[in-house]
This record gives structure tokens, C-alpha cells and sequence, in this order.
């Protein structure tokens, strides 16, 4: 019986999610099925199917998006764990607190057991995981691993990816929204504001194709920018990866668990919106200050679990 290579998709309202899937499809020979991220337990296969599983899951059980839930399929419920035919790799894995009950139980525990260690992508879940006796370790992100499509890059043009998180229930807004935090934008010299670009990470599409596609074209983007400001952690991490000066704005209401580690240390320059509101904050826009390269052994084992699960 041969084996089949999936990759996981997705209809939220965010194409970091794809991001990661583009990360994990670097390591993948072919990409035989699509596995829908929310409906991964109910996924049949007559062939054992082999994924990377990164990032979080049943994140739709407790999203609050009304975008989100206006494109779910009626009747449709999330699930976990992963059905039987899925052969998993877990890297970069993280458990929300929202759903800690659902994914953290003496249930779920010998499930976990059966692909160890799992790699996660924050401390808090390392934690979670070994307080139910599975054994886990600190992975990072695996976006942190991707690499440019092109070797020779010229780089040019300043993007602000939803630079200062969302301002209710995960909606970002953009410079002309009602929403929008013009006090914070006026923040930056005008002149630069106005030859930069603005970029969101919100998206309306559930096509899987016009998904990727995408993902991708932000991804070229971020490997060629002069400099890229955030609050994206799926924007953050490519620039690292891509060697992009990125400075990194902590958003209100991020859950702190999503950062612990040492993801934080990973930025060179890192500024909060006080920072931002009271002017604290000293960028370089014509020579950016280059990455910390704290990230690459981290990238660097990344890499090799990706390879070996690909080549066992």
C-alpha cells in the first residue's frame, strides 16, 4: 500500500493560515489531497495519508468572525483528533487556552503518544503537553524555514502589514476604514506613509487555489521588501526567514501563551502600541537594522524533522 502526501487547507478569514501551508508544502514531493484544517478528524483516505501539522486547531470552535461563520458550510463541525488515515508529523503545534479542554485530556494524551515528540510552537503548549505525560519540545515556527523563489534579490518598497492588531473580534481594519487607528498610523513621517504600502492579512476567498496564490504573492513581497513593520507573526517570521529587516509591533489582546519562548527575542526591534503612540521607537527607514539570527537553529532542525519524516 503506497502512501499519500496531504496538505492542510483552509476557509478562515486569514491567509497566514495558507502562509503555513505553503511552509510545509516545501517539504512535501507531491501534494495529493487537501485536508480542511477544521474537519481533519473526519477525513477518510483508502491509503495512509502523511501531513505536517502545524500551527493551531478547532481555532474556528471559539473564533468570534462573523465572515467566517457566514462562509462555514451549514451542519459543519469542527474535529479532533485527526482521523486514522492521517499519518502526522506535529511541528510547530499550538494549543489556544480557548480549547485547552478539547485538546488537553488523558484522551487526547494517548494519541499524542503515538507520534512523539510533538514539536510546538510556543512554550505554554510544550507545558501543556508534558503536564499529561506526552513528550514535547519548543520547535518554533516553520515558517521560519521557507526560502525565497528567487536567489538574487534587489530590495525595494516599505509594507505595513496590519501593523497594529485587530480593533474588535479579529477584524483588522486599513487606512479609510471608520475603525481605522489613524493616531497610531500619523505616528510614522508622512512622506513614508505615503510611498509604503498597506497590506492586510484579511482575506474573503474559501478557494483553496486563490488561497495559495496568494500566499505566495505576499511571500515574494515580504522576501524583496526593504524593510516590512507588523503585528502578523505569519508575516514576521517569512521576513526572518527571508532575511527582510522586519520590526515587530506587540498587538493589544494577544494571548501571551502564543509567545512564549523565546519567539520575542527572535526580533532585533520589537515595540508595543504604547511605544508607538507615545513616539517611543527609533526606525531606520533608508539602512533598516538587520534580523537577529536567533531563529536559524531553530529553522535548522525544522528543516531536518521535515526531511526526515519526508524521506523515512
Amino acid at each position: 500500500m503506497g502512501k499519500r502526501w496531504g496538505l492542510l487547507g483552509y476557509d478562515t478569514p486569514n491567509i497566514g493560515d495558507d502562509i503555513q501551508s505553503v511552509a510545509a508544502r516545501q517539504y512535501l514531493p507531491t501534494v495529493d489531497c487537501i485536508v480542511n484544517r477544521d474537519t481533519i478528524g473526519k477525513f477518510s483516505s483508502s491509503e495512509p495519508t502523511k501531513i505536517i501539522l502545524n500551527g493551531w486547531f478547532m481555532h474556528s470552535m471559539r473564533t468570534p468572525w462573523n465572515l467566517w461563520n457566514k462562509i462555514r458550510k451549514k451542519g459543519r463541525t469542527v474535529s479532533w483528533p485527526p482521523s486514522k488515515s492521517i499519518e502526522p508529523l506535529f511541528v510547530s503545534f499550538h494549543v489556544s487556552k480557548d480549547v485547552e479542554k478539547h485538546l488537553i485530556n488523558d484522551e487526547m494524551a494517548e494519541y499524542y503518544k503515538q507520534y512523539t515528540p510533538i514539536g510546538c510552537r510556543d512554550q505554554h503548549t510544550v507545558d501543556l503537553l508534558k503536564g499529561i505525560g506526552v513528550d514535547a519540545y519548543y520547535s518554533a515556527c516553520l515558517t521560519l524555514t521557507l526560502k525565497p523563489t528567487v536567489n538574487e534579490v534587489k530590495r525595494e518598497g516599505i509594507y505595513f502589514v496590519d501593523p497594529f492588531g485587530p480593533v474588535h473580534n479579529f477584524q483588522y481594519s486599513t487606512p479609510g476604514d471608520p475603525e481605522f487607528q489613524n493616531t497610531l498610523w500619523e505616528k510614522f513621517p508622512e512622506n513614508i506613509r505615503q510611498e509604503s504600502e498597506y497590506i492586510t492579512h484579511q482575506i474573503s476567498t474559501t478557494d483553496v487555489q486563490e488561497r495559495q496564490l496568494l500566499a505566495e504573492k505576499l511571500l515574494a513581497k515580504y522576501a524583496s521588501a526593504k524593510l516590512v513593520i507588523t503585528s502578523r507573526i505569519h508575516c514576521a517570521f517569512p521576513c526572518l526567514a527571508f532575511g527582510t529587516p522586519v520590526v515587530f509591533i506587540t498587538p493589544k489582546g494577544t494571548s501571551s501563551e502564543r509567545f512564549d519562548g523565546t519567539m520575542y527575542d527572535f526580533f532585533s526591534q520589537r515595540y508595543s502600541l504604547h511605544d508607538i503612540e507615545n513616539g517611543d521607537f527609533d526606525i531606520d527607514w533608508e539602512n533598516p537594522k538587520p534580523n537577529s539570527q536567533l531563529h536559524t537553529r531553530y529553522a535548522k532542525e525544522l528543516e531536518e524533522r521535515c526531511n526526515n519524516f519526508v524521506n523515512a
